[in-house]
């Protein structure tokens, strides 16, 4: 009997996340080269607890939106004042990323290269960094509660400019995921801002972000 029970639980735990989806990695490798073992990842909506919600059909007659101009300070990390914890829009805990169920989608690069869902792209790039940073842990000294831990200190742990500069691997582990964000969102929608050449430097020696340009010729 004990042995039918946990063969459904084991079942349910497989429902509930899954593999990255083929744009998922091709857009992994892309950003994070061989530095990240995709195969390893898996995505959770919500704790993970209940299974994947299915994908909200697209009606055939909806009109694609008109394309909207894009202010150049859209990628600026602005400073968040300190306030009351809220659950996060997505964590990892080792290989494993959990996303909030409003951001959760079955392909969270859908439409790479030529286009990508927002801010479900960078927001799933942000998480990944998490990842890159256990499976590096032996080089990053990453572990999960350190990174949760920082969002409890006084202070924005995402807000990169204030930190003092130094080696990509000198900024705490929020900052790290958030500057991988920050360059992709440039590189995205504001190739020609004046510091992204700047992130690309810093993070290219441990992460080849530059891959990214590359191939959206930026």
């Amino acid at each position: 009997m004990l042995k039918h029970v946990a063969l459904v639980v084991l079942v349910c735990l497989a429902a509930c996340s899954r593999p990255l989806s083929e744009n998922e990695v091709q857009m992994s490798q892309t950003l994070f080269g061989d530095t990240l073992d995709t195969s390893k990842v898996r995505l959770r909506a919500g704790v993970g607890a209940l299974p994947l919600p299915n994908p909200d059909p697209i009606p055939e007659d909806v009109a694609k939106a008109a394309p909207r101009d894009i202010p150049k300070t859209v990628c600026d990390r602005v400073p968040q004042p300190d306030q009351k914890w809220t659950y996060p829009a997505g964590f990892v805990l080792w290989n494993q990323i959990y996303l909030k169920r409003e951001f959760y989608r079955d392909d969270m690069f859908d439409g790479w290269p030529e286009s990508l869902p927002m801010p479900h792209a960078l927001l799933m790039a942000h998480e990944l960094v998490h990842v890159w940073q256990w499976q590096n842990r032996d080089r990053t000294g990453y572990t999960p509660f350190k990174s949760g831990a920082e969002s409890f200190q006084p202070g924005d742990p995402y807000y990169w400019p204030g930190r003092e500069p130094g080696a990509y691997l000198s900024y705490n582990f929020e900052a790290q995921a958030a500057l991988v964000e920050d360059y992709m969102c440039m590189t995205l929608f504001v190739p020609d801002h004046p510091r992204r050449k700047e992130l690309e430097a810093l993070i290219a020696p441990v992460i080849p972000v530059g891959q990214l340009a590359d191939a959206l010729g930026r």
